[in-house]
């Protein structure tokens, strides 16, 4: 075994210093992102790469907590990451709800580290905690009601994002294709925020040359009652194509669409020439949707089951040679222009189309990861049928990049409502889980779970006290009357029922909050040592 260098030395760090370094690194973390809590959240400034640049303002607290990587003293660096990773996990499982989540953590962690450091039991106050959250949940999900018109989805966006264009439009736009509609969130072309429908299947990609465009004053090409050839190969040339397009003619498709990751020149001219000069087809090629060999490998799963189609794959050596008519996938309409494809009533099997959808949906469930839960849904969402397509505008293009993440931020949270129902929002649902946690600490006979419960109970109302201090009201005058589903219209300063007056929030960005929050917490009680490498390697991503 090799001798470890002094760069590679470790350096240790005990109790105290270790829990008090530890809390000051997560709490730089959480007051950095506080000020984004509530409807009138303040901007957070981020030094930009480079030194001309203006900075990064910023009010998303998972993107905020992001872009810290490090701070200055290593003990409480590891604090700090800590409290990095929860935000930005919760924030890319549920698209919002990490600001809530830092609060609630600071208050929960703060409380019990006291009690643990005038003699209390760590682990024994980590399983009261975990105790209680369950406790919490129950109370909370009980809370949940389900958006059910456009009017509330659109105050449901509202309370999330304060552009009034772009939650107009998602209201709209979720009223219509519903929680699992494929939703594409663009670049607009001028100052002003569009949105368009689009009847069937879409894919982003187009087609593969304009060579092929059969229709260019609508600078697109379209097929009724369209074969398609769905494959990932790379055509190089044009005698590549000619079994395909034997055997399409063989089978009397008139009109036909290849899909394929590449298209030579040559190819591309011996497809034009067929649309030029033959009676018997018109043809036209499209990109193989999706970036990278497993999004690439998806789409050509679903578009098989969507249209009845086999796909070519060039994974497994095959290639056009052995085409024959079962290969064809088939649907009313196909079209595409040189940014999307869409295919509008495959011709696959129903039940194997609900069969294949009902295996993503098992896929949904099994997840690990936030990034592959969203994949599978998007991919449900685009068998399902309907699509919409969101253009924001802006004055530069700076300000369209900002509105766009705000746009697909708030679509996020929307999709989260809609499936999962919502709660009282203004920190008002955490409020009345109070009740049941006051019950449950009755109930325990151990006096270190007993104080986590009540640490956790107290540290409830935190986030609406800084909901309303955020807003420029002294929260000491509103605390008494809050609870029973009232609370404070932050934006007024009047006391309002929250689901009348449009406040809400996403009911699993409020679960996923709470159980961040006190999870985190529980685990961050039981560090007790700090090990440093000398020379970690930075990353990025939490």
């Amino acid at each position: 075994m090799s001798a470890i260098t002094p760069t590679q030395t470790p350096e240790v760090k005990f109790q105290p210093e270790a829990g008090r370094a530890f809390q000051r690194g997560a709490n730089q973390i959480v007051d950095a992102v506080s000020p984004t809590l509530g409807p009138r959240p303040r901007l957070v400034a981020i030094q930009p790469t480079h030194r001309n640049d203006p900075p990064e303002l910023l009010d998303d607290a998972g993107q905020i907590a992001r872009r810290i990587i490090q701070i200055a003293d290593r003990d409480e660096d590891m604090g700090a990451m800590f409290a990095r990773q929860m935000l930005w996990r919760l924030r890319e499982d549920v698209g919002d709800g990490a600001a809530t989540a830092a609060v609630l953590f600071k208050a929960v962690y703060a409380e019990c580290l006291k009690y643990i450091a005038a003699g209390g039991n760590a682990m024994r106050v980590r399983v009261g905690l975990e105790k209680s959250l369950e406790v919490a949940l129950r109370a909370l999900d009980k809370q949940i009601q389900p958006l059910t018109d456009r009017r509330q989805i659109t105050n449901f966006a509202r309370s999330i994002c304060a552009d009034e264009s772009i939650t107009g439009a998602l209201g709209e736009i979720f009223d219509i294709v519903g929680a699992e509609g494929h939703l594409n969130v663009q670049l607009g072309r001028s100052n002003v925020t569009e949105r368009e429908y689009v009847e069937g299947h879409l894919w982003e990609g187009g087609l593969l040359t304009r060579a092929l465009m059969l229709d260019p004053i609508q600078n697109r090409s379209r097929l009724e009652n369209a074969a398609i050839l769905i494959s990932d190969l790379e055509i190089e040339s044009a005698s590549q194509l000619t079994p395909a397009l034997r055997a399409a003619l063989q089978s009397g498709e008139a009109n036909l669409v290849i899909v394929a990751r590449k298209l030579s020149d040559e190819a591309a001219a011996l497809l034009a020439k067929i649309n030029r000069e033959s009676n018997q087809m018109r043809v036209t090629a499209v990109k193989t949707p999706g970036t990278g060999i497993e999004a690439q490998s998806a789409a050509l799963d679903d578009l098989s089951a969507l249209t009845g189609g086999r796909a070519v794959v060039q994974a497994v050596d095959q290639n056009f040679e052995k085409v024959a008519p079962a290969h064809f996938g088939h649907a009313r309409r196909a079209w595409a222009d040189m940014e999307r494809f869409v295919v509008v009533n495959g011709k696959g099997e129903p039940r194997a189309l609900r069969s294949h959808i009902q295996a993503l949906r098992r896929g949904i469930e099994k997840s690990d990861t936030p990034e592959q839960r969203n994949k599978l849904r998007a991919r449900v969402g685009r068998l399902i049928g309907g699509a919409a397509i969101l253009s924001v505008g802006g004055a530069t293009e700076t300000e369209m990049k900002t509105r766009r993440e705000f746009a697909e931020r708030a679509a996020l949270t929307l999709r989260s409502a809609l499936r999962d129902g919502v709660v009282n929002g203004g920190g008002i649902a955490l409020l009345d889980c109070r009740p049941a946690l006051i019950q449950f600490s009755q109930q325990l006979l151990d006096e270190d779970e007993r104080m986590a419960c009540r640490a956790l109970t107290k540290a409830l109302d935190a986030p609406a006290r800084l909901i309303l201090t955020n807003s420029g009201f002294d929260p000491s005058g509103f605390l008494t009357h809050l609870g029973h589903g009232r609370g404070v219209d932050a934006r007024s300063g009047e006391l309002a029922d929250m689901r009348s007056a449009g406040i809400l929030d996403s009911a699993a960005s409020a679960r996923g909050a709470l159980t961040s929050a006190i999870r985190s917490s529980a685990l961050a009680l039981t560090v007790d040592v700090l090990v440093h490498k000398r020379n970690p390697q930075a990353s990025v991503n939490p």
